[in-house]
């Protein structure tokens, strides 16, 4: 809060049963649990994603991934080019065998040659990272939670909701005056207006941070 004091979760002992809430320590600082949760989740909605917001999302996603996997695909598409080229030189020269252009011997050792490169080529394609990208599927996963954050922290466990609010609120929260504030938001919510705005021809997505559990 305002003075510094981390919030604390605790129990109220009435007449009949037991009531959660939130204190941040000293008098007077008790809040009601179900209330002061619905003020964090209408101040969480606040950054939510509208369907054209996430549509433009995707697509500054897919975008910015198809530039940045241009030369790995170029790789790609070479290797398997040149796979393939080594693949039809290896039947072309069996081929000059069973016509009897060259000799057994002459055929091995060329064979030795492209055996050998063909490995290569296919070690090399294997650990290629993936090009073929489901761009949608980058955004997908979040797609829920940037529509209506509340919605997935409140039926998340107790764990996962705090990951949660670390992921959008890097450096934590506020509470003062009844409202929730912070200094620093997950770059996905923070950037919602410059990826909406009309001159933004392209985004940095390197920024965003994303949550893994």
């Amino acid at each position: 809060n305002g003075e510094g004091k981390k919030l604390t979760g605790s129990w109220s002992k009435g007449r009949t049963k037991r009531y959660p809430f939130y204190r941040f320590g000293g008098n007077n600082s008790n809040h009601n649990r179900d209330k002061f949760q619905e003020t964090f989740m209408n101040y969480v909605d606040q950054y939510g994603f509208d369907d054209s917001k996430l549509k433009r999302l995707k697509e500054l996603v897919r975008e910015n991934l198809v530039k940045a996997t241009l030369d790995q695909r170029k790789e790609v598409d070479r290797l398997r080019k040149y796979i393939n080229e080594l693949t039809d030189k290896q039947t072309g020269i069996i081929q000059k065998n069973l016509d009897g252009v060259i000799s057994d011997i002459v055929l091995k050792q060329q064979l030795a040659m492209i055996d050998k490169e063909l490995l290569n080529a296919n070690a090399t394609l294997a650990v290629m990272p993936n090009t073929e990208t489901n761009y949608e599927e980058a955004v997908g996963f979040l797609e829920e939670y940037l529509k209506s954050p509340s919605s997935v922290w409140k039926d998340a466990k107790i764990g996962v909701q705090v990951k949660l609010q670390w992921f959008q609120f890097p450096l934590g929260l506020t509470f003062e005056n009844k409202k929730f504030g912070t200094t620093e938001m997950c770059s996905f919510f923070n950037a919602k207006s410059a990826l909406l705005h009309a001159d933004s021809a392209t985004v940095d997505l390197r920024r965003f941070e994303l949550l893994t559990f």
